[in-house]
């Protein structure tokens, strides 16, 4: 491990080990500009750190789980989460925590400072990472500082930073990150000055708001927005929102957000001749690295300070891609409390109201010409759903994420999922089905007989015919997930016999949130803290039922367009127009409107196992989803007629557990998915019932055959299978 670097105007500008942040500051030094007293600890410093205690290799197994490509979003988030609770859990080595507490006494005494990321390739031209890095704001004392450090070096691995470098084609195994330490500035409005507008390259872009830009990074402040001709320096447009609130230094460390001034909100955070100071020093920076920048600023009073300056990627003048929708999903909490409102109070029950309005339309009673145009409109209306839950409903998933950090950087669990505890609630819409069931069969299994050797349920017992003709009518319109079930009688009386089998403590309901550990989460916080981390866990917990939920509501309104599909269907087959089989939706159509359809049967057919690949697994590896550990005979689930062959006891397979199958659930053993993350529907229902998830097992398909004994390591997210 070598020195730690202070940025003066004499420093030899080692971009490699100062990281491309801190060495831009440099720069901006020897060139005179105004920037905050500035320090480096080099990524030399980061190397030690991983290596001494043994964090480079765990980082190693976790990005190892599974192939990154194969990787879907929620499971980078969840990866993420786990190296960022390695960093925070990770004592010091005690040299090198003398060493730091020392520089950090010695240069800031007990003043305020700002850590952000240095990363050898961040800042570059080809390669920004804007917002991608962590920065921790107002902070004091070698302690906070230190905390705030291994947070900056945690975020090289979070979920958008893995993304990108993936998208870059960077290797991992060589991330490294340099951490830059600043006197935090607390000025009275500050801003963006992006060089070259992606809308239009004549122009300069100028964002203000009011206190500090943290707000206007995350998105809870909206900004003042001049634009400003490249050439003349000519204010040529200004945009000013609905002024209301800024975010300021809290008391004690952090910041806080606070209501304006009747003047500020009145008035735009800048004048014209602050508009032109600033234009005039982007267009210096722009000179002095010879790209257009994106520079960072505040006005401490008259004094124009220079926080951070980068080059502007060709990929930020061209946005859209599916990165930028990814960010997008990472909401500050003034976002997310506005977002809620919105999905609660107009979204659902709007969606509710369309799938409850299109139940009541009677298809048998339409002509031909009808039901194509109705399930022409229920295809518009499910896509039209469908983007609003990716544009809606998928970003609040944020909100359990920010509790999680929140949750964890205050009381450094062990288990960085210890949180999830805190958002279990009975109220989730599947549950209330599965329970629905439970009782159901509790109440038809008492009408058992002992006529049969394994003392199954069966028509011959008397009332069983009439309760499970209500029970059939009842759980059609519980589930609303547009099921083939037919025969859906016999189908009943099977599964309540299994869910009769159910060891007792299993039919006694979900766990409940556990007040004690709540009270415990709390009892860190105290004034505006407190305030904040009891409304992070009320959205959290919000955003956890909804994860559930949301799929039920999608369903209930894809199970209206398959209903009309599954009529126009029965039509064509009962005339002998087609004969039984697969059509696609456009194929239905066109044939009720009467028009000719080269009809090529699909056959949707499952490749056989490869035995060479099944032979030679013995141990699959996934991401623990929900702690225990089981074994059972493995039932893979290929389709939902699977569903009532499943036995009490067996061991779940299925590519996803969507609400087509979480009925099911209580009876397995433990439950294996192809899909990954800790928050999709399998996982959530899991731990509601505290049974054993390993999600994201790529090949669980291949390997695993109905009729494998399978144990499930829910604590270490490995599933071992032994051949029969």
């Amino acid at each position: 491990m070598t020195d730690l670097i202070e940025i003066s105007g004499s420093v030899l500008i080692e971009k490699d080990r100062m990281g491309g942040k801190s060495a831009a500051i440099a720069r901006l030094i020897k060139a005179g500009f105004k920037v905050p007293l500035s320090f480096v600890i080099t990524r030399d410093v980061y190397d030690f750190f991983v290596e001494v205690t043994g964090l480079r290799g765990r980082i190693f197994l976790e990005l190892t789980r599974k192939d990154f490509s194969d990787m879907r979003w929620e499971e980078m988030w969840d990866t993420a989460l786990r190296i960022r609770n390695f960093f925070l859990t990770t004592p010091w080595p005690s040299s090198l925590r003398r060493r730091l507490e020392t520089f950090i006494r010695e240069s800031f005494n007990n003043s305020q400072v700002t850590v952000r990321s240095s990363a050898p390739e961040e800042d570059s031209t080809k390669t920004s990472f804007a917002g991608v890095h962590e920065s921790v704001v107002n902070k004091s004392g070698p302690d906070s500082v230190m905390d705030a450090i291994k947070l900056v070096w945690a975020s090289l691995w979070s979920d958008r930073a893995m993304m990108y470098r993936r998208e870059l084609g960077l290797d991992f195994n060589k991330s490294s990150m340099a951490v830059l330490i600043q006197e935090f500035i607390d000025g009275e409005k500050s801003g963006i000055f992006f060089g070259v507008s992606p809308d239009n390259q004549s122009h300069s872009v100028i964002e203000a708001v009011y206190g500090l830009n943290q707000g206007l990074v995350d998105g809870s402040v909206q900004p003042d927005r001049w634009m400003v001709n490249r050439e003349t320096g000519a204010v040529e447009s200004h945009v000013a929102p609905k002024r209301s609130i800024k975010i300021a230094p809290a008391k004690d460390q952090g910041v806080t957000t606070l209501e304006l001034s009747e003047s500020e909100i009145i008035s735009p955070p800048l004048s014209l001749a602050e508009v032109e100071t600033v234009f005039q020093s982007g267009q210096e920076a722009e000179k002095l690295f010879g790209f257009p920048q994106d520079v960072e600023w505040t006005f401490r009073g008259d004094e124009l300070i220079i926080l951070q300056s980068r080059p502007i990627t060709s990929s930020a003048l061209n946005p859209g891609d599916e990165r930028s929708w990814y960010r997008s999903l990472k909401k500050s909490l003034a976002s997310l409390r506005e977002l809620r409102k919105k999905v609660e109070n107009d979204l659902i029950p709007e969606m509710i109201k369309v799938a409850e309005n299109l139940a009541d339309i009677d298809l048998n009673g339409m002509s031909d010409l009808d039901l194509a145009e109705e399930i022409t409109r229920r295809t518009e209306i499910l896509k039209k759903w469908t983007d609003i839950y990716w544009a809606e409903f998928i970003p609040f998933a944020h909100a359990v994420r920010l509790f999680g950090q929140f949750y964890n950087d205050a009381l450094k669990p062990e288990d960085p999922f210890e949180f999830v505890s805190l958002l279990v609630t009975e109220d989730i819409l599947s549950v209330q089905r599965n329970r629905f069931l439970q009782n159901a069969s509790n109440e038809i299994s008492r009408l058992r007989t002992n006529e049969s050797p394994i003392n199954r349920l069966s028509w011959k017992n008397p009332g069983v015919r009439e309760l499970i003709d209500d029970y059939a009518r009842k759980f059609e319109e519980f589930s609303s997930v547009g099921m083939e079930l037919g025969n859906i009688e016999e189908k009943l009386l099977d599964l309540f016999s299994e869910f009769s089998r159910i060891p007792g403590e299993l039919k006694t309901g979900i766990k409940v949130s556990n007040r004690d550990k709540e009270d415990v989460f709390l009892s860190y916080f105290s004034g505006p803290a407190l305030e904040q981390a009891s409304e992070l866990l009320e959205l959290a917990r919000f955003s956890y039922r909804l994860r559930d939920d949301d799929n039920i509501y999608l369903g209930r309104l894809e199970s209206r367009l398959k209903a009309a599909l599954k009529s126009g269907e029965t039509r064509l087959i009962s005339r002998g127009v087609v004969p039984q089989g697969l059509l696609s939706p456009v194929e239905v159509v066109e044939l009720l409107r009467g028009k000719r359809v080269n009809l090529e049967p699909s056959k949707v057919e499952r490749p056989a196992p490869l035995e060479s690949y099944r032979s030679s697994v013995r141990q699959l590896l996934g991401q623990p989803a929900s702690s225990g550990f089981s074994s059972g005979v493995a039932r893979v689930i290929n389709s939902s007629e699977d569903l009532f062959s499943f036995k009490a006891g067996e061991v779940l397979i299925c590519d996803a557990v969507d609400p087509n199958i979480t009925f099911i659930v209580p009876l397995c053993a433990g439950i294996v998915e192809r899909r990954g993350g800790m928050l999709i529907h399998g996982a959530i229902i899991a731990r509601e019932y505290g049974i054993p998830c390993v999600t994201g097992v790529t090949d669980a398909a291949l390997a695993i055959q109905t009729g494998d004994q399978v144990t499930v390591d829910g604590f270490l997210g490995i599933v071992t299978l032994k051949r029969n």
